[in-house]
């Protein structure tokens, strides 16, 4: 403190007005948190040797809010029941690993399904939205083949009779890049919306919605974003490789 000049102690000041310790505390823990995991899927998605059911899916599961501020939040949840029924569609081709049951694994993605509660006169009532999150491998492109693919999944949870009325399915279809002739979200059947993505883009839109404070804050700290590696290699740890 004996360091600090009168102006930024005046700062402080005004700061802890309005914010406790704690406060501060978890808000900073929290931005280094997320620019870091940008940082490591961008570093991930691009290299060769990235599996991405075993690097990719577990860590884009534990953030979800890398989709969007609607996803900010516990409502939506991993759901390995959707997951199984995604898995008898596909037959002998699928697989899980005993590590992650509520990731589907085929020979060229994953897809991982997630679902919010809805209730009816606070009482649960179904799903209100439920998400299909397919990652193809390093070097894929997607085209509408993909997106159809997607959209397949989907009609075969809604017609499956399994899952009760749902108001909305989002599938997110993502891989290296995206055919310009496939680009832009589809609407295939009223509640069923297919949303094609490239890896670069998804984490572009992620980082624009920190505000660019990746850019800002490293500029005054550049250790912002080196502190959860710990953190980083619980959430990507080793696991049996299925293929």
């Amino acid at each position: 403190m004996a360091s600090i000049d009168s102006d930024e102690i005046d700062k402080l000041n005004e700061i802890l007005s309005k914010w406790t310790i704690n406060d501060l505390k978890v808000v900073f823990d929290e931005i280094n948190y997320r620019l870091d995991v940008i940082d490591k899927l961008r570093k991930m998605v691009n290299d060769s040797k990235t599996l991405e059911y075993k690097h990719l899916h577990p860590l884009i599961a534990s953030n979800l809010w890398i989709f969007g501020p609607e996803f900010d939040s516990c409502s939506f949840h991993s759901n390995k029941t959707i997951s199984t029924i995604l898995k008898e569609s596909f037959g002998k081709k699928a697989k899980f690993d005993s590590n992650r049951p509520d990731i589907v694994l085929l020979p060229e993605s994953s897809i991982g399904a997630y679902s919010a509660d809805k209730f009816t006169e606070g009482q649960p009532d179904g799903f209100e939205k439920i998400v299909i999150i397919e990652l193809k491998r390093g070097g894929s492109t997607i085209n509408e083949k993909e997106k159809d693919q997607a959209k397949n999944y989907a009609i075969d949870l809604q017609n499956g009779g399994r899952i009760g009325d749902v108001s909305k399915i989002e599938c997110y279809v993502i891989g290296s890049k995206v055919n310009p002739k496939s680009k832009g979200k589809t609407r295939s059947e009223p509640i069923i919306d297919v949303y094609p993505l490239a890896y670069d883009i998804l984490l572009h839109n992620a980082e624009v919605r920190l505000f660019n404070l990746k850019d800002k804050v490293k500029g005054v700290n550049p250790d912002i974003g080196k502190s959860s590696d710990s953190v980083m290699e619980e959430i990507i740890s080793s696991q049996s490789t299925p293929f």
